[in-house]
């Protein structure tokens, strides 16, 4: 729990081990932080300080970026400023066997498969050696582009199961 004390107008945090100076009436005090950590919330109060609430949280795919004490009914609270949530970096490579496990749960594994076979010549034979033997799959490589097409997938599409496949 964190507490707080109003100071010149503003809510100042109070922090561990930084010795806490309140007054009451004309006296002033100097205490160990430690020391408001035992007393009870109304001996807190008496002397000025309030537990801070926590604030609005944030929605999902959101992060609280900044917070700043307001007040709330005379109490401190935490007034939170949110941010979106970026989406995690494409990862340069997955093993096979991440990509292959996306693409079954995807319901994609076996077009992939006919895509494959379906492939003719030179390059179809070296893609489907590169398929059965590679022990990675590089986002960037022409066999990822191929069957991405083959599959009517946008490069959106393979971004999200390649991130899907790093988690695998």
């Amino acid at each position: 729990m964190a507490y707080a004390q109003k100071l010149n107008g503003s809510w100042v945090e109070l922090l561990a081990g930084v010795p806490v100076q309140y007054r009451i009436d004309k006296d002033e005090f100097l205490v160990s932080y430690d020391s408001i950590l035992i007393w009870s919330d109304s001996e807190r109060e008496f002397a000025g300080i309030y537990p801070i609430k926590e604030g609005e949280q944030p929605a999902q795919g959101y992060f609280v970026a900044s917070r700043k004490l307001v007040d709330k009914d005379l109490r401190p609270v935490w007034k939170n400023t949110f941010a979106k949530t970026a989406e995690p970096e494409v990862p340069e490579e997955v093993t096979m066997r991440q990509a292959k496990i996306v693409l079954s749960r995807a319901g994609r594994l076996s077009q992939a498969n006919t895509a494959l076979e379906s492939m003719s010549g030179q390059k179809g034979e070296e893609a489907r050696i590169e398929w059965q033997y590679a022990t990675v799959l590089r986002r960037d490589h022409p066999l990822v582009i191929g069957i991405g097409q083959a599959l009517g997938m946008d490069d959106t599409t393979i971004d999200t199961l390649f991130r899907e496949a790093a988690k695998v």
